[in-house]
C-alpha cells in the first residue's frame, strides 16, 4: 500500500498539469479573441465604407441619369437614310467628377 504522502504528492501533480493545461488554453483564447478583435475591426472599417458607398448610389444614378439626357438632346442623325443617331465628337465630358463641398471649403482656407 502506497504511503499517503506518495497520494497526496500525486493527486497535487495531477492538479498542477491540469491547472498548467487550463493556463495554456486561457493563454490561446485570449490570443484568439485578439486577432477576432483585429479581424472585427477590419470588418467594421469594411462595412462602414460598402455604407458610405451605398448611401450614394442614388446620387450616382442621378448624375448618370443627367448625363445620358444631355447626350440623347445632342444626338444627331447620321444621315436620311439611316435613322441611328450619333453624338458629335467633343459633346461628352471625358470625366465626371464629383468634390464634396465641405472638402473644397477645406482647401479654400487653407490657401
Amino acid at each position: 500500500m502506497a504511503h499517503p504522502a506518495q497520494v497526496r504528492l500525486v493527486e497535487q501533480q495531477r492538479e498542477y498539469a491540469a491547472f498548467l493545461m487550463i493556463a495554456k488554453q486561457n493563454r490561446e483564447f485570449a490570443s484568439f479573441l485578439q486577432q477576432y478583435g483585429h479581424q472585427f475591426n477590419v470588418l467594421d472599417q469594411g462595412s462602414a465604407s460598402v455604407a458610405q458607398v451605398v448611401e450614394h448610389w442614388q446620387t450616382v444614378f442621378r448624375i448618370t441619369h443627367l448625363a445620358l439626357a444631355s447626350l440623347v438632346e445632342k444626338q444627331v442623325p447620321t444621315s436620311a437614310e439611316d435613322d441611328t443617331p450619333i453624338v458629335p465628337p467633343g459633346s461628352m465630358p471625358d470625366r465626371l467628377v464629383r468634390i464634396p463641398a465641405a472638402a473644397a471649403n477645406r482647401d479654400d482656407g487653407d490657401a
